[in-house]
Protein backbone atom coordinates (compact mmCIF):
# COMPACT_ATOMS: atom_id res chain seq x y z
CA UNK A 1 0.00 0.00 0.00
CA UNK A 2 1.15 2.91 -0.70
CA UNK A 3 1.82 5.97 1.75
CA UNK A 4 0.14 9.70 1.66
CA UNK A 5 2.50 12.33 2.48
CA UNK A 6 1.28 14.88 4.38
CA UNK A 7 2.62 17.91 4.64
CA UNK A 8 1.73 20.42 7.62
CA UNK A 9 2.01 23.69 6.68
CA UNK A 10 2.05 26.09 9.70
CA UNK A 11 1.00 30.05 9.76
CA UNK A 12 1.13 32.51 12.46
CA UNK A 13 -2.03 34.10 12.29
CA UNK A 14 -3.70 37.06 14.97
CA UNK A 15 -0.67 37.05 16.89
CA UNK A 16 0.88 33.80 17.64
CA UNK A 17 -1.55 31.16 16.93
CA UNK A 18 -1.49 28.44 14.52
CA UNK A 19 -3.25 27.38 11.51
CA UNK A 20 -2.71 24.32 9.82
CA UNK A 21 -4.06 23.29 6.08
CA UNK A 22 -3.31 19.91 4.79
CA UNK A 23 -1.84 19.54 1.56
CA UNK A 24 -3.25 16.36 -0.69
CA UNK A 25 -0.75 15.23 -3.51
CA UNK A 26 -3.61 14.54 -5.51
CA UNK A 27 -5.20 17.61 -5.81
CA UNK A 28 -1.95 19.65 -6.14
CA UNK A 29 -1.44 17.78 -9.16
CA UNK A 30 -4.79 18.14 -10.30
CA UNK A 31 -4.37 21.84 -9.03
CA UNK A 32 -1.35 22.20 -11.08
CA UNK A 33 -3.13 20.44 -14.46
CA UNK A 34 -5.93 23.09 -14.28
CA UNK A 35 -3.72 26.02 -13.69
CA UNK A 36 -1.25 24.69 -16.70
CA UNK A 37 -4.82 24.37 -19.25
CA UNK A 38 -5.53 27.36 -18.46
CA UNK A 39 -2.54 29.11 -19.21
CA UNK A 40 -2.80 27.87 -22.68
CA UNK A 41 -6.87 28.32 -23.25
CA UNK A 42 -7.93 24.68 -22.44
CA UNK A 43 -9.10 24.76 -19.32
CA UNK A 44 -12.87 23.83 -19.14
CA UNK A 45 -15.50 25.95 -17.09
CA UNK A 46 -17.88 24.10 -14.85
CA UNK A 47 -21.22 23.88 -16.94
CA UNK A 48 -22.86 25.92 -14.78
CA UNK A 49 -21.25 29.12 -15.29
CA UNK A 50 -23.06 29.66 -19.02
CA UNK A 51 -27.01 28.84 -19.55
CA UNK A 52 -27.19 27.91 -22.89
CA UNK A 53 -30.25 29.14 -23.70
CA UNK A 54 -31.02 32.44 -21.45
CA UNK A 55 -34.66 32.65 -20.12
CA UNK A 56 -36.53 35.83 -20.06
CA UNK A 57 -38.16 35.50 -16.81
CA UNK A 58 -36.74 37.00 -13.86
CA UNK A 59 -34.60 35.01 -11.90
CA UNK A 60 -35.51 33.68 -8.61
CA UNK A 61 -33.11 36.47 -6.71
CA UNK A 62 -34.17 38.94 -8.67
CA UNK A 63 -36.69 42.20 -7.35
CA UNK A 64 -38.92 43.96 -10.02
CA UNK A 65 -38.87 47.68 -10.11
CA UNK A 66 -40.95 48.98 -7.91
CA UNK A 67 -41.61 46.66 -4.90
CA UNK A 68 -39.42 46.02 -1.75
CA UNK A 69 -37.98 43.18 0.05
CA UNK A 70 -37.86 43.35 3.74
CA UNK A 71 -34.71 43.34 5.25
CA UNK A 72 -33.63 39.82 6.31
CA UNK A 73 -30.63 38.69 8.40
CA UNK A 74 -28.80 35.68 8.12
CA UNK A 75 -30.57 34.14 10.89
CA UNK A 76 -33.57 34.99 10.00
CA UNK A 77 -36.19 32.35 8.91
CA UNK A 78 -39.03 33.70 6.17
CA UNK A 79 -41.63 32.41 8.70
CA UNK A 80 -40.25 34.66 11.43
CA UNK A 81 -39.92 37.94 9.12
CA UNK A 82 -43.51 37.30 8.41
CA UNK A 83 -44.50 36.94 11.41
CA UNK A 84 -42.99 40.19 12.65
CA UNK A 85 -44.25 42.36 10.12
CA UNK A 86 -48.05 40.84 10.17
CA UNK A 87 -48.20 41.14 13.73
CA UNK A 88 -48.35 44.20 15.94
CA UNK A 89 -46.48 42.71 18.84
CA UNK A 90 -43.67 43.95 20.74
CA UNK A 91 -40.44 41.97 21.75
CA UNK A 92 -42.03 41.72 25.19
CA UNK A 93 -45.20 40.02 24.11
CA UNK A 94 -43.01 37.31 22.23
CA UNK A 95 -41.19 36.71 25.36
CA UNK A 96 -43.79 36.20 28.03
CA UNK A 97 -46.02 33.81 25.38
CA UNK A 98 -42.96 31.99 24.08
CA UNK A 99 -39.28 32.72 24.95
CA UNK A 100 -39.72 32.83 28.78
CA UNK A 101 -41.69 29.34 28.94
CA UNK A 102 -38.47 28.16 26.72
CA UNK A 103 -35.82 29.66 28.85
CA UNK A 104 -37.23 27.85 32.31
CA UNK A 105 -37.95 24.87 30.32
CA UNK A 106 -34.58 24.34 28.81
CA UNK A 107 -31.90 27.14 30.11
CA UNK A 108 -32.53 27.21 33.17
CA UNK A 109 -30.92 24.47 34.78
CA UNK A 110 -27.83 25.20 33.81
CA UNK A 111 -28.04 29.07 33.08
CA UNK A 112 -28.50 30.30 36.54
CA UNK A 113 -26.36 31.84 39.33
CA UNK A 114 -24.16 28.69 40.87
CA UNK A 115 -25.27 26.28 37.70
CA UNK A 116 -23.20 24.58 35.04
CA UNK A 117 -23.28 27.93 33.19
CA UNK A 118 -24.02 30.32 36.35
CA UNK A 119 -20.28 31.99 34.87
CA UNK A 120 -21.69 33.15 31.23
CA UNK A 121 -23.38 36.39 29.96
CA UNK A 122 -26.76 34.66 30.28
CA UNK A 123 -27.86 34.02 33.57
CA UNK A 124 -31.35 34.11 33.98
CA UNK A 125 -34.00 33.66 37.19
CA UNK A 126 -36.01 31.07 37.79
CA UNK A 127 -39.81 31.50 37.63
CA UNK A 128 -40.63 31.57 41.20
CA UNK A 129 -38.79 35.02 41.24
CA UNK A 130 -41.07 37.93 40.60
CA UNK A 131 -39.09 40.16 38.33
CA UNK A 132 -37.86 37.04 36.98
CA UNK A 133 -39.41 38.45 33.19
CA UNK A 134 -37.90 41.38 33.13
CA UNK A 135 -34.29 40.61 34.57
CA UNK A 136 -34.40 37.45 31.67
CA UNK A 137 -35.50 39.23 28.85
CA UNK A 138 -32.84 42.09 30.31
CA UNK A 139 -30.30 39.05 29.37
CA UNK A 140 -31.36 39.33 25.90
CA UNK A 141 -30.78 42.69 25.69
CA UNK A 142 -27.77 43.07 27.30
CA UNK A 143 -26.61 40.27 24.64
CA UNK A 144 -27.22 41.44 21.81
CA UNK A 145 -25.65 45.04 23.04
CA UNK A 146 -22.54 43.61 24.25
CA UNK A 147 -21.88 40.83 21.37
CA UNK A 148 -21.42 40.91 17.79
CA UNK A 149 -23.69 39.09 15.92
CA UNK A 150 -25.90 38.03 19.02
CA UNK A 151 -28.34 36.89 17.88
CA UNK A 152 -26.20 34.29 15.38
CA UNK A 153 -24.76 33.18 18.74
CA UNK A 154 -28.17 32.78 20.40
CA UNK A 155 -29.86 30.71 17.64
CA UNK A 156 -26.56 28.57 17.23
CA UNK A 157 -26.02 27.67 20.85
CA UNK A 158 -29.91 26.70 20.96
CA UNK A 159 -29.41 24.06 18.09
CA UNK A 160 -26.49 22.82 19.40
CA UNK A 161 -23.59 24.51 17.90
CA UNK A 162 -20.47 24.97 20.59
CA UNK A 163 -23.12 24.75 22.94
CA UNK A 164 -22.07 22.61 26.11
CA UNK A 165 -25.86 21.38 26.61
CA UNK A 166 -26.12 20.37 23.47
CA UNK A 167 -29.33 20.64 21.15
CA UNK A 168 -32.12 22.87 23.01
CA UNK A 169 -34.21 23.85 20.42
CA UNK A 170 -33.46 22.07 17.14
CA UNK A 171 -33.51 24.30 13.98
CA UNK A 172 -36.89 24.73 11.85
CA UNK A 173 -39.15 23.87 15.43
CA UNK A 174 -41.61 26.34 16.42
CA UNK A 175 -39.27 27.23 19.47
CA UNK A 176 -37.04 28.03 17.22
CA UNK A 177 -38.90 30.18 14.81
CA UNK A 178 -40.32 31.97 17.97
CA UNK A 179 -36.66 32.51 19.37
CA UNK A 180 -35.67 34.00 15.77
CA UNK A 181 -38.72 36.58 15.65
CA UNK A 182 -37.95 37.80 19.32
CA UNK A 183 -34.43 38.29 18.21
CA UNK A 184 -35.26 40.08 15.63
CA UNK A 185 -37.85 42.55 17.24
CA UNK A 186 -35.23 43.27 20.19
CA UNK A 187 -33.14 44.23 16.90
Amino acid sequence: MKARRVILLAAVVYGGATAQDVVDPAAQKAQREYERQRAVGHARMPDTMYASTPSPAMPPHAVATGTSVPTRRPWQSPLSIAQSENDEETATDVFVEHISPLVQDKCINCHVEGGTSGHTRLVFLEDSDEDHLTHNQGQFEDFLADVQDGADVILNKIRGVGHGGGIQVPLGSDDYAHMERFLLLLG
